[in-house]
């Protein structure tokens, strides 16, 4: 409906721009007046393989260029030279945020083998420690949903690509419970497609 549009006669500003990085994600919301924002990303520039980012504003609307934009890096684990291009972030109302992302462990001329990883951060990115909320039994960032899955990355569901496929959602009247869901290659070409759930914000995890 036109009546609802907006056109603008001037460019939008960059707020961000570096090479190497893949595949933003966003995610958006205002808690308590402002407004912040979430982007996951694979950037290719961060150290150790650990390529499974979050750029976020605690303050975008108002915030000094580049609208308080910083970036983090959520993998604190060894990988093959790079996360899953799929990094996913969410958030709730009451400010807490998450992100998932596919660690790639092993492989790469198959499957990569793959864990789903779950980060948090209570206070949504404004405290010291950003996405350590959630410790995994190793004592590092984040808790592993499920390990061992297989990724081909250049598989194909139909027309498209599908070898890397991953989404989370939080509960938004409670921000402990959170879904994770995911694709997985199957022998023989197959694929399954998995959903858990925690209502402990991610310290635990149900079955399929």
């Amino acid at each position: 409906n036109p009546r609802y549009l907006l056109f603008l006669m001037a460019p939008m500003t960059i707020l961000l721009d570096r090479a190497n990085d893949d595949q933003p994600f966003l995610d958006a919301r205002t808690v308590s007046g402002s407004d912040r924002v979430y982007i996951g990303n694979n950037n290719f520039n961060a150290s150790s393989g650990h390529t499974g980012s979050i750029d976020f504003s605690t303050n975008a609307a108002t915030a000094a260029a580049p609208a308080g934009f910083s970036t983090t890096s959520i993998e604190k684990r060894g990988t093959v030279g790079q996360d899953g291009p799929s990094v996913r972030a969410a958030s709730a109302p009451d400010g807490r945020a998450y992100g998932a992302f596919l660690g790639w462990r092993s492989g790469g001329s198959g499957p990569y083998v793959s864990d789903v990883v779950v980060v948090r951060d209570d206070a949504g990115g404004t405290g010291s420690t950003k996405f350590g909320s959630l410790i995994g039994s190793d004592g590092l960032a984040g808790t592993k949903v499920a390990t061992g899955q297989n990724m081909t990355f250049n598989s194909t569901l139909g027309t498209n690509r599908a070898g890397s496929s991953l989404s989370i959602a939080v509960d938004p009247t409670d921000s402990l419970t959170v879904y994770v869901a995911w694709g997985e290659d199957g022998t023989g070409g197959g694929w399954t497609l998995h959903l858990r759930r925690s209502v402990n914000g991610g310290a635990t995890w149900s079955s399929d």
